[in-house]
């Protein structure tokens, strides 16, 4: 429809030319054409415009979008085929109008005669053919004046039609192009909203996107410190069981020391038996068995305060493993809440991936 739209308003007929040899040539045609002005003024030569009217319309290039250089020229053809058949038209006209000059020229050339010889030779039959010729002559001239108004208006007619075509054509195509014109600006006026809302939920996203990875980062940088205070809090504890080792073995020590100075007691109190038996035995070593209580009890006497200083230590001692304890029992707990924080930590890293992967689910749907 296309091509008998642009081909048939002319009444000429489309000849397709077939062949890769002649598409190659018309687009080597098409492509050797560097200026549009330099090409019509190429075109328009006579010998070009010559040939090319001879060729006729090419048909592929026109079916391809394009014109011809036969189509490009055509309009001034018709145009001049218009003036051509107007020209003739119009000498045939002035040779009518030639012919009917001479003729009223001779009805004149009759007139003076007959003026000239009115008074000698007076017919009332060449007065009425007079008469006759001069309505024939009017006539002549209504009549031609009016096929020349009837060919001038016929022409203004075919022209204002050919004209109002070309015009509601292109009023048509205008209108076709402004309704296109005005749905691509709606597309874009469309798809600059779109980018705008893409832009604003980019932005609210990367800024979302930042926020989460603060948090991550802090989350891991409280995860680093956490287990940086659980490793010092586990070397501490080290140190500690590793004091408290040595201090249980400094009390087994003194817990068999203690058992030694019992076990000295006991001999003692074997050895005050023994100095009662002497002083029951005889008096004579009575100096000997004093001097022996004496210094047994002056022994009894170290040995008790060696007794009471180690019991003293050994509270202390007692005191100082129940303060470690609790110092255990602190870090212990200090532990477990950096444990329960590092698994808070996950989860809260497992739930921003989660939501990332909702996130990221829902922008690809």
């Amino acid at each position: 429809p296309r091509d008998a739209r642009v081909h048939g308003s002319y009444g000429d007929s489309v000849v397709p030319r077939m062949g890769e040899e002649e598409e190659e040539e018309v687009k080597k045609e098409q492509a050797s054409r560097p200026n549009v002005q330099l090409y019509l003024k190429k075109i328009q030569e006579p010998l070009n415009t010559t040939r090319i009217r001879r060729q006729g319309c090419s048909g592929w290039p026109c079916q391809n979008g394009y014109l011809c250089d036969f189509c490009v020229l055509r309009p001034e053809w018709t145009a001049e085929a218009r003036a051509d058949a107007l020209q003739v038209e119009a000498d045939e006209l002035r040779a009518q109008v030639a012919v009917l000059k001479k003729q009223q020229a001779d009805v004149e050339t009759l007139r003076r005669a007959e003026k000239m010889v009115a008074g000698k030779h007076w017919s009332e039959g060449q007065e009425k053919q007079l008469e006759t010729i001069g309505g024939l002559v009017k006539d002549s001239k209504a009549r031609i004046e009016a096929i020349e108004a009837t060919r001038a208006k016929i022409a203004a007619q075919t022209v204002r039609d050919g004209t109002l075509q070309h015009l509601e054509a292109l009023q048509a195509r205008m209108d076709s192009r402004e309704r296109e014109l005005s749905r691509a600006n709606q597309q874009v006026e469309a798809l600059h909203q779109t980018l705008a809302v893409c832009q604003r939920d980019l932005r609210a996203s990367s800024e979302e996107l930042k926020n989460k990875r603060i948090m991550v980062a802090d989350a891991f940088k409280e995860k680093s410190r956490a287990v940086q205070d659980v490793t010092r809090a586990n070397a501490r504890i080290e140190v500690q069981d590793q004091e408290l080792v040595i201090k249980a073995n400094q009390i087994v020590a003194l817990i068999e020391r203690v058992e030694r100075l019992q076990g000295v007691e006991r001999e003692r109190d074997r050895f005050r038996e023994l100095a009662e038996l002497r002083a029951g035995l005889a008096q004579g070593v009575m100096d000997q068995v004093a001097d022996d209580i004496v210094f047994a009890e002056r022994v009894r006497d170290e040995h008790v305060s060696t007794v009471k200083k180690l019991t003293k230590d050994s509270k202390e001692n007692k005191r100082m493993m129940m303060d470690q304890q609790t110092v255990v029992a602190k870090l212990r707990s200090q532990v477990q809440e950096y444990k329960n924080r590092e698994a808070n930590a996950s989860l809260v890293s497992a739930a921003l991936e989660r939501r990332n992967k909702i996130a990221a689910g829902s922008k690809k749907r």
